[in-house]
């Protein structure tokens, strides 16, 4: 039995004709048609409060958890046939591109527009108590914007006056932006808080 199958349950057959699958705005805007396509990881519905995934039985259980993160929102995982992921993917994916083939917007520049977005709001509330889920969201895109990048592992250095942030791909270390003074400390806890360590320590 493969991975997800074995977190996620055996291959489901109560979920519809894969051409009944009404993906959310939600998945289609945050998660990138290739990183779908390559993990085979879809959406097949929703609502405000949950997504309904499916995922082939070789996706990683890794790639969902991500995927949740992106999405903000709780999710269900079915298993299903994985060339049925595939084309409603591709069907999918390519409707959402002729309806905005007025103005098109490249993936690459999506991902980092979004990523200097939830920067620009969590600089804005890093002193207030809201603000800290803010820094949570900030690190759930750098994480995801290195997965998708296809990033071996992703270094966080903090300097005197900003923090650099660099994902290894392709076995190169490569400089992808540099984030403000302020965010250094948040950013550490965070991390240090999702790697069960002690915060306290320096």
């Amino acid at each position: 039995m493969t991975a997800a199958a074995t977190e996620f349950g055996l291959l489901t057959e109560h979920i519809g004709d894969p051409e009944t699958w009404q993906p959310t705005d939600r998945f289609l805007r945050l998660v990138p048609r290739d990183f779908a396509r390559q993990h085979l990881i879809f959406s097949r519905g929703g609502d405000d409060d949950v997504e309904s995934l499916v995922v082939a039985d070789s996706t990683p259980i890794a790639v969902s958890l991500n995927v949740r993160a992106r999405l903000g929102v709780a999710v269900t995982t079915d298993v299903v046939d994985g060339e049925a992921i595939a084309a409603a993917i591709d069907a999918h994916y390519a409707a959402v591109e002729n309806a905005n083939s007025d103005d098109p917007k490249a993936p690459d520049e999506a991902e980092a527009a979004d990523v200097d977005r939830l920067l620009a709001v969590a600089e804005r509330d890093l002193l207030s108590t809201s603000g800290k889920g803010d820094v949570v969201r900030l690190v759930d895109a750098l994480l995801f914007e290195s997965l998708q990048r296809g990033a071996s592992d992703l270094h966080i250095q903090p300097l005197e006056d900003r923090a650099l942030v660099r994902m290894r791909v392709d076995g190169v270390l490569r400089l992808v932006r540099e984030l403000p003074e302020a965010f250094t400390a948040p950013i550490t806890s965070r991390v240090k808080v999702m790697g069960r360590m002690d915060i306290a320590e320096r």
